[in-house]
């Protein structure tokens, strides 16, 4: 077996590009975070003029056209 003796300096750049590349994905998951919520409110956007031109709301709105209380969107999405 092998054995790896890494230096300091070796140590810091390893962090350094891992800490890196953990930036990158939280930039990653919070573009991500943000593409999905403006879908959900497409989605939303959507049903609620199809209701309009239906002349009726449906789930997930009240009949004044206002989101349900308790209305869970991630289920009714998957």
């Amino acid at each position: 077996m092998a054995r790896y003796h890494l230096k300091n300096k070796d140590i810091d750049e390893t962090f350094d590009k891992l800490n890196h590349h953990v930036s990158e994905i939280e930039k990653l998951l919070e573009e991500q975070t943000k593409d999905i919520q403006e879908l959900k409110q497409l989605f939303l956007d959507k049903w609620k003029h199809e209701d309009e031109q239906y002349g009726e709301y449906r789930w997930p709105y009240d009949q004044d056209g206002d989101i349900l209380p308790n209305v869970n969107m991630s289920r009714r999405l998957n």
